[in-house]
């Protein structure tokens, strides 16, 4: 079940970001964990608040260099989700994950993401249209 949440996973990321690189702003098609994977806790692993649309180039850079990508991304993101990433910063322990219910919650965000894709698609008006945080 863990390899059904990592793709629901991606595709909240991915839906969220509109498939934007959130450094550069290319089309974005690979889904970044902010959070180290080599420092897991599953309660964040798969929150899409922990996960960043980047393009190749950029995920190539931010593999090897995860202080650049906090730099580059920092801007993009409002205060709450920006605050809840910094406070990470201390090694948490690992606690369970309801992976059930984690399914529900990623599939009911990756279909709001999509609604909002459609209503931007309706919206005549480009400056009061959706924009990802």
């Amino acid at each position: 079940m863990v390899p059904k949440l990592e793709k629901l996973w991606s595709r909240a990321v991915l839906a969220r970001d509109m498939h934007t690189c959130q450094v550069c702003g290319s089309p974005g098609h690979d889904p970044h964990h902010i959070w180290p994977k080599s420092r897991p806790n599953w309660k964040i692993r798969y929150d899409p608040d922990f996960g960043v649309t980047l393009c190749r180039r950029d995920h190539d850079i931010a593999g090897v260099n995860h202080s650049w990508l906090l730099d580059k991304i920092a801007c993009r993101l409002t205060d709450d989700r920006l605050s809840k990433i910094c406070g990470m910063n201390k090694v948490l322990p690992k606690e369970k994950l309801d992976v059930a219910a984690m399914a529900v919650a990623l599939k009911a965000l990756v279909e709001h993401y999509e609604e909002l894709e459609e209503m931007n698609k309706d919206c005549e008006q480009p400056d009061k249209r959706w924009r990802p945080s």
